[in-house]
């Protein structure tokens, strides 16, 4: 598969992506426009384009985070306007989760990951937890076509093994069977690899609430 970015200047994920994606939530639930965030081109180009994916979780009172809601794309689409269309889906359509609510934003913490460097992997366990996401597709026992993903870090954070976590995957998936070895030997594997950003709220709210923050343009500048 070769949609993520493997040339030298892959976009990366940056915090004005990750405020847009606040934006685009916050002027939904209160009625509004959403304003521009974006100073920083050389972060992210107006032209750019990648798959990614909009996560937003729930902060708990012990750090931890809890999903609220997680939808994407794996096919290259511009970057800036998908960010905002992603985020949206994620707050509001994922049919996981009832849509987020005005209330639920103070608590809320967002990510914004562009996938990159996709490749095919050998077998379904031909992956490295904790550096590459993984795309399963496979014909179940029934012959129906499925397919699912799971971005690098969850895996990790869930404290998963490979088979566990493409047995979980394989759930995902619609396929609500065991996981046999003939099964599992006849997934398609394809390994991907992310560059990510998140915010919470807060930071959101006192930094960019207003517009872009003072100095966050030359700020930019000076990473390119």
């Amino acid at each position: 598969m070769s949609a993520g970015q493997t040339g030298p200047r892959r976009t990366r994920s940056c915090p004005s992506l990750v405020a847009a994606a606040f934006e685009a939530v916050s002027a939904r639930l209160e009625g509004r426009a959403p304003r521009s965030v974006y100073s920083d081109s050389a972060l992210c180009a107006k032209d750019a384009q990648a798959p990614l994916f909009v996560t937003f979780n729930t902060l708990h009172d012990d750090e931890g985070l809890g999903l609220r809601g997680c939808i994407g794309s794996l096919q290259p689409l511009r970057v800036r306007s998908g960010v905002g269309d992603f985020a949206l889906r994620s707050a509001f359509s994922d049919r996981r989760f009832s849509p987020i609510q005005s209330h639920e934003l103070p608590r809320l913490h967002c990510c914004v990951s562009l996938l990159t460097d996709y490749e095919d992997g050998a077998h379904a366990l031909d992956w490295v937890t904790g550096t590459h996401g993984i795309i399963i597709e496979f014909v179940d026992p029934r012959g129906v076509r499925r397919s699912a993903t799971y971005l690098p870090e969850v895996a990790q954070e869930q404290g998963w093994d490979q088979r566990t976590a493409v047995a979980n995957l394989v759930h995902k998936a619609g396929w609500t069977g065991s996981l046999t070895e003939e099964l599992l030997s006849a997934l398609k594997l394809t390994r991907y690899q992310s560059s990510k950003c998140g915010m919470s709220y807060s930071d959101w709210h006192n930094t960019w609430r207003d517009g872009v923050p003072h100095g966050h343009a030359q700020e930019a500048r000076s990473l390119a």
